[in-house]
């Protein structure tokens, strides 16, 4: 496949917005985010289905902006640190973060339901092949922010039901927190910790919770 075949460039927005973000629940469909209709609808959900939920204000394209005085705070594991991984540990749905980790676990036999790539390993060049999927969106964002672009592409990724690999256009170093957040039930998101291997997030509530908070302290 060519590099730019089966490619969606998410869209841009200038304009005032809003976007459920879902905590927890068995969602059935998450839709509504393709091409301009940029709201996030819930078809065939109860109560009973979405623990909780809120919504926040996007103004403009850039969501959240990560302050030097907090970058500590992400050397903090959000799950178990390990060097090796084996398929029979991961949930149903696998979610890569980085070039070594989407490749490490591609290298183990095991498929990523949604990749996150920047062809970078620690801000370096990726000289490796490049990355392929049924699907893949391109998107811009800027290091040490969550832009629209990257956000609305991780939701749509997991309303495909589609492999998909999400190029990104600058650096993917937040796309672990958008992931975990949005990440509906019976999903693992892995993501790279420089010098110590890859965390693998089973995500429960607690960890949207703790994801939640911390991005609505550095919300843009």
């Amino acid at each position: 496949m060519k590099h730019n075949e089966g490619m969606q460039k998410m869209p841009h927005t200038d304009q005032q917005e809003y976007l459920p973000l879902l905590w927890g629940g068995n969602l059935r469909t998450l839709a509504g985010l393709h091409g301009d209709h940029r709201s996030c609808q819930l078809a065939d959900s109860t109560a009973d289905e979405i623990e909780d939920a809120r919504e926040i204000r996007i103004e403009g394209s850039m969501m959240y902006v990560l302050p030097n005085s907090r970058r500590d705070e992400l050397k903090k594991p959000l799950g178990r640190v390990v060097r090796k991984i084996h398929k029979n540990e991961l949930s149903e749905r696998v979610v890569s973060v980085g070039d070594m980790v989407t490749m490490t676990l591609k290298e183990a036999g095991i498929e990523p339901d949604v990749a996150v790539v920047d062809y970078k390993i620690e801000r370096k060049e990726y000289k490796g092949q490049r990355f392929h999927a049924e699907e893949i969106l391109h998107v811009q964002n800027p290091a040490g922010m969550i832009t629209w672009e990257l956000w609305n592409a991780v939701a749509t990724a997991y309303a495909s039901g589609k492999k998909t690999l999400i190029e990104v256009d600058g650096e993917e170093d937040l796309a672990a927190l958008p992931a975990i957040y949005l990440a509906p039930e019976n999903t693992t998101v892995i993501y790279g910790l420089p010098s110590h291997g890859m965390v693998v997030v089973d995500v429960g509530l607690d960890e949207r919770r703790k994801v939640g908070e911390f991005l609505k302290e550095i919300e843009g």
